[in-house]
């Protein structure tokens, strides 16, 4: 399986693990054609779509960021078969996109038809949250220690 491919044909599935799972076991589902969201995408299925016209290149990839290079005839959904997990972001063209999650562990953007720059950057608000905590926590301390630090005028 490819890091990153385009799909035009998709099916949503929220019910539940179970029957998503059950669904993408099926020798009758081909996961180079069609994609599961658990939500709908904007755009609707057009069968008429040339997918042959289709291409993702990458031009980056590291733990926290990946920089895709996107070519669609027509509307699609970008697959990147790596887990979905909170924290990442996506862009297309330097403008914010919804992650989608696709095949129940995978992540996955719609893209409009052009070509296109995404990119993914891992940034949990989690470490955000903990790194400012610390640096008001530091900051602090070292106010503390400088307001109790004895006056040299005291001492003339």
């Amino acid at each position: 399986m490819p890091t990153a491919y385009l799909v035009q044909n998709y099916k949503v599935m929220t019910d539940d693990n179970e029957k998503i799972l059950r669904f993408l076991k099926d020798s009758a589902f081909n996961q180079t054609r069609e994609v599961v969201l658990e939500k709908s995408p904007k755009f609707s299925y057009n069968a008429n779509a040339d997918a042959s016209l289709n291409n993702v290149k990458v031009l980056a990839y590291d733990n926290e960021s990946i920089k895709l290079k996107v070519t669609t005839a027509s509307q699609a959904i970008l697959i990147l078969s790596d887990l979905f997990y909170p924290g990442w972001q996506a862009e297309i063209d330097s403008r914010p996109t919804e992650i989608l999650r696709a095949n129940y562990i995978f992540r996955a953007v719609e893209v409009p038809s052009g070509n296109h720059l995404i990119t993914f950057k891992y940034s949990p608000t989690s470490f955000k949250l903990g790194l400012y905590l610390s640096m008001f926590s530091i900051l602090t301390v070292a106010f503390l220690i400088l307001c109790n630090q004895p006056s040299k005028l005291a001492n003339v």
